[in-house]
């Protein structure tokens, strides 16, 4: 084991300063802290040249560094760093910065105590912690106090606080805390509606690259909420957050596609991208991945597999998907003809809103009562 002067030697100490100084900046920033781990293992990776098992080695040293003594305790919660997870001890390592005011360690003790992970969950002390961090100005408590107000953990619902605490964790920098703060400002939830603040926070955290803001910004382009509509923008950011991995978006992108919206009519990849969403069970797409196989969109026509996508669609309660599958029925298209069974989807189409479903519905059931005469 290294000694204590070998820890004080900039070989090490820098690495573990520069990697702890990492670890708090992921927090501020609202990065899922299950994530952290990657970015810890990245950070290592690119940034220095110390091994994991020594830097772990040498973040027991330092202990009156409340930092390292967070950067630890999450170690320990999470294996990070090659550690063994032992939930004691990691509870026991944020207990101690906590109790010496540490507004991070006061977060993530908080979250363990909402959780539940190695703790009995108990919303109230969670709120207390959050609460406590959260004057002292740390953004991911200021996240989570917002968090608490609006549903109801450790305290009671309060959309007043809830924003009030919500725009202080954006104005710090909280990325999904713009995201949020752009959503309150659009449902005037706490505060007056307002699209065009709205826009500017979905905007922020767009470009900080979060990627449900980055969908939300491409449909604020598109249909002209809170900004002038703009449908190469809007493409441009339903691409962005639909190759990072976001469903919704890819369905998105893919209509773009389909539709020429923001870019060429492309039906090759307008079927890549309802697949990539299906893929991902987003039952959305399933109906328009049936309208591919149908009309040979992008791909060859399929009845069989048209049919298959509407019915997958139909079961999840598409209303266009359970008009579809009801024409499929009616008309032979990749079943048999089934008049009993058209009429029951036509039936489920019209009830949950479907207009034209409604309208097949009588032509079916008058041509049957003509046959009766």
């Amino acid at each position: 084991m290294s000694s204590i002067s070998s820890y004080n030697d900039s070989k090490t100490h820098g690495p573990l300063n520069e990697l702890a100084k990492s670890f708090l900046i992921t927090i501020d920033r609202g990065t899922n802290l299950a994530k952290i781990k990657s970015e810890i293992r990245e950070h290592v990776k690119t940034k220095t040249t110390v091994e994991p098992k020594i830097l772990l080695e040498n973040l027991h040293r330092p202990r009156y560094q409340k930092q390292f003594r967070c950067l630890l305790g999450y170690c320990y919660e999470t294996g990070a760093l090659g550690a063994k997870v032992n939930l004691r001890k990691a509870i026991a390592e944020y207990k101690v910065a906590a109790e010496n005011d540490y507004g991070y360690a006061q977060f993530l003790l908080g979250k363990c105590y909402e959780n539940g992970v190695g703790l009995e969950k108990n919303g109230l002390q969670a709120f207390r912690l959050y609460d406590k961090a959260a004057k002292s100005g740390n953004t991911a408590a200021q996240f989570a106090v917002a968090c608490c107000y609006r549903s109801k953990i450790g305290t009671g619902r309060d959309d007043s606080k809830a924003f009030y605490w919500m725009q202080k964790a954006a104005d710090g920098g909280h990325v999904i805390a713009q995201c949020r703060i752009g959503y309150f400002y659009d449902e005037g939830i706490g505060t007056t509606k307002d699209k065009s603040k709205a826009f500017f926070w979905y905007k922020r955290a767009a470009e900080a690259g979060e990627l449900f803001a980055q969908a939300t910004v491409g449909y604020c382009y598109e249909y002209g909420s809170g900004t002038p509509r703009n449908q190469v923008n809007a493409f441009y950011w339903y691409q962005k957050s639909a190759e990072a991995g976001l469903v919704s978006a890819q369905f998105n992108l893919a209509k773009c596609f389909e539709e020429g919206k923001g870019t060429d009519k492309n039906g090759e990849k307008a079927f890549y991208w309802y697949k990539r969403a299906v893929d991902a069970e987003y039952a959305p797409a399933k109906v328009n991945l049936g309208h591919c196989y149908r009309t040979g969109l992008g791909t060859s026509k399929d009845p069989v597999k048209a049919f298959y996508w509407y019915k997958q669609a139909a079961d999840n309660g598409r209303p266009i998907a359970q008009y579809n599958l009801g024409n499929c029925y009616q008309h032979g298209i990749g079943i048999a003809v089934n008049v009993e069974e058209a009429k029951k989807w036509y039936s489920k189409a019209s009830e949950n809103g479907h207009e034209n479903a409604a309208k097949e519905l009588e032509k079916i059931m008058k041509e049957e009562r003509s046959k009766v005469k």
